[in-house]
C-alpha cells in the first residue's frame, strides 16, 4: 500500500510540474502572440520565432519557426563558430615578406620582393590600432633585412584566394559601399577608403566616383571591385561643419604596390618607375623569408566580428575557411565549410543556404529553429566561452547597445544582431527573470515600419520574454 501510494505522490507531482511547464510555455507563446497581432507596426511583417529552454531541451516559443527567412548578420553566428573549430582560438594570419635572386654584399637585391597575402583583415584596420602602420613595417622589415636596393620588381602574391572578390549575389545597389567591400588576399585599412569634406557648402566641383550625397547618411562611394573610374558626381547642399564621404578600396593589392614603391623610392631603395605586380599563381624561386606580418588572435578577430558586425572580416574568415580546409579559397567552398560544420555538430544543414559569410546576400536563408539548434549545440565544444564572449550585450559597446533594453536585463543577454532593408533579426542567449537559460531567435522580415521601431518591437518581444519565463 505505502509503495502504491509513493508512486501514486510522485506521478501527481510529476502532473503538477509538467502542467505548470506547459501553462508557462503558453503564457509567453500567448504574451507574444497577442504582441505580434495587434502592434500595429508589426502588421505587415513575417515574424518567425524560436526560443528553447536550454535546460529542458524544449520549445517555450514556436512561431513560424520552421519557415525559411532572410538572416542577414546573423550569419556571422555561423561563420565565426566555423572559423573558431577548424582555425582554433589562438590562431593569427601571418603575411610573409620573402625574396626571389639573391642579395649581394652590397645589400643589392637582384631579384624580386614578395609580399605574401594571407587573406588577414586586420592590416591596417582601425580595429586594431596595432595593426595600423603595417606598410611601415614591412619596409623596416627589408631595411633590417639588409636590403639597400631593389633591382627586381614588388610582387603581392594574391594566391590563397579566388579572383571573385564579391558574391554574384550581392544587390547591386551595395557594391562599392563601406560596408560592402571586397575581400581579397591582401586588405587594408578594411579596404575601405574616405573622404573628409571640410567645407562642402563652397565646394561645387563634380567629382568622379562620387553619386549624389544629398541626405544620404553616411554619404558613400557606389562603384563595384576593380571598377576605376565611374562617371557619377557628387551634389552638395548647404551644410555646417565637415562630413566625410566613404566607399569600399576596388583593388588594395594594387595600392599597397604603390604604397611600397612610394615608401622605397623616397629611402632610395628603389627607382621610381619601379614595377610592381600582383599575381594569382604562386610565385616560383622563393630564396628566403625577410619578415613576417603577424595578426591578432582569432578569439580577438570574431570578438570584434560579432559585437561589431563587421562583413569583411566575416567574408574573409568564409574565404580562408575554404582555403584551410579544402585548399581552395572561394566563397562557395567555404560556405560548405560553414554547412559541413553545421551538420557535424547535430544540426541538420538541409534548408540552410548561405553564399556569404557575412550574410549581407539576400540569397541566404535558413529557419529560426536552425539557429537555435546551432546555438545549442556549441555548448559541450571547446571555444564555446570565446564564442559566448563574442556577442553583443546592451550595456557594452556593439550593435546590441542601439536596443533600448531596461537596465535590469543587463548583463542577461548575449546576442547577434541582423539587420537589412525589411529584415530585422536577433539570437543568442538569454537569462531569464526566473534564472532559466534559454536559446533565442527573433526574425522579423518583410516589416514597412522604420529601424528605431522595428528595434523596439524586438526589445519588447525579448522583455516579455524575460519577464514572463
Amino acid at each position: 500500500m505505502r509503495i502504491i501510494t509513493h508512486f501514486l505522490s510522485k506521478a501527481f507531482l510529476l502532473i503538477i510540474v509538467s502542467s505548470a511547464s506547459v501553462i508557462a510555455q503558453t503564457n509567453v507563446q500567448k504574451s507574444v502572440m497577442d504582441y505580434y497581432e495587434q502592434e500595429p507596426s508589426m502588421q505587415s511583417a513575417f515574424l518567425g520565432i524560436h526560443v528553447v529552454d536550454m535546460m529542458e531541451d524544449s520549445a517555450i516559443v514556436d512561431i513560424n519557426s520552421n519557415k525559411s527567412m532572410l538572416p542577414a548578420s546573423i550569419v556571422k553566428i555561423f561563420t565565426t563558430a566555423a572559423a573558431l573549430n577548424y582555425m582554433g582560438e589562438d590562431f593569427r594570419y601571418k603575411t610573409y615578406i620573402s625574396h626571389t635572386g639573391s642579395v649581394d654584399e652590397k645589400g643589392v637585391l637582384n631579384g624580386n620582393l614578395v609580399v605574401h597575402g594571407a587573406g588577414d583583415p586586420t592590416l591596417g584596420s582601425k580595429y586594431f590600432p596595432d595593426q595600423k602602420y603595417f606598410i611601415d613595417t614591412i619596409v623596416q622589415r627589408v631595411i633590417d633585412y639588409g636590403i639597400t636596393s631593389i633591382k627586381g620588381e614588388i610582387i603581392i602574391d594574391c594566391s590563397i584566394f579566388d579572383s571573385q572578390s564579391i558574391p554574384t549575389s550581392w544587390v547591386w545597389e551595395d557594391l562599392g559601399r563601406s560596408y560592402a567591400a571586397g575581400v581579397y588576399p591582401i586588405a587594408m585599412n578594411d579596404n575601405v577608403f574616405s573622404i573628409t569634406f571640410t567645407n562642402p557648402n563652397k565646394d561645387k566641383e563634380e567629382r568622379k566616383g562620387l553619386s549624389k550625397v544629398n541626405n544620404a547618411n553616411p554619404p558613400s562611394v557606389p562603384a563595384s571591385p576593380y571598377e576605376l573610374a565611374t562617371e557619377d558626381s557628387i551634389n552638395f547642399e548647404q551644410k555646417n561643419g565637415s562630413f566625410v564621404v566613404r566607399g569600399s578600396i576596388p583593388a588594395p593589392q594594387e595600392i599597397l604596390g604603390l604604397e611600397l614603391i612610394q615608401r622605397f623610392f623616397k629611402l632610395g631603395l628603389c627607382d621610381y618607375r619601379q614595377d610592381f605586380m600582383p599575381v594569382v599563381i604562386p610565385v616560383p624561386g622563393i630564396v628566403d623569408t625577410i619578415g613576417v606580418l603577424t595578426s591578432p588572435s582569432l578569439q580577438e578577430i570574431v570578438a570584434v566580428t560579432n559585437k561589431k558586425s563587421i562583413n569583411n572580416y566575416a567574408d574573409h574568415l568564409v574565404k580562408y575557411l575554404g582555403y584551410t580546409v579544402y585548399n581552395d579559397g572561394s566563397f562557395s567552398v567555404g560556405t560548405n565549410v560553414v554547412t559541413d560544420f553545421i551538420d557535424s555538430v547535430g544540426v541538420s544543414s538541409h534548408g540552410v543556404y548561405l553564399y556569404d559569410g557575412s550574410g549581407l546576400s539576400r540569397y541566404n536563408v535558413l529557419t529560426p529553429q536552425h539557429v537555435t539548434a546551432f546555438l545549442n549545440s556549441l555548448t559541450p565544444l571547446s571555444f564555446y566561452s570565446t564564442f559566448y564572449n563574442s556577442l553583443s550585450e546592451p550595456e557594452n559597446d556593439g550593435t546590441l547597445k542601439s536596443y533600448d533594453f531596461p537596465e535590469y536585463m543587463y548583463g542577461k543577454i548575449h546576442a547577434k544582431t541582423g539587420s537589412m532593408t525589411r529584415v530585422r533579426n536577433i539570437a543568442g542567449y538569454m537569462t531569464t527573470k526566473s534564472g532559466k537559460h534559454i536559446s533565442f531567435c527573433i526574425m522579423l522580415n518583410g516589416h514597412t515600419c522604420d529601424a528605431t521601431t522595428s528595434r523596439k518591437n524586438i526589445t519588447t518581444l525579448l522583455t516579455t520574454i524575460y519577464n514572463t519565463y
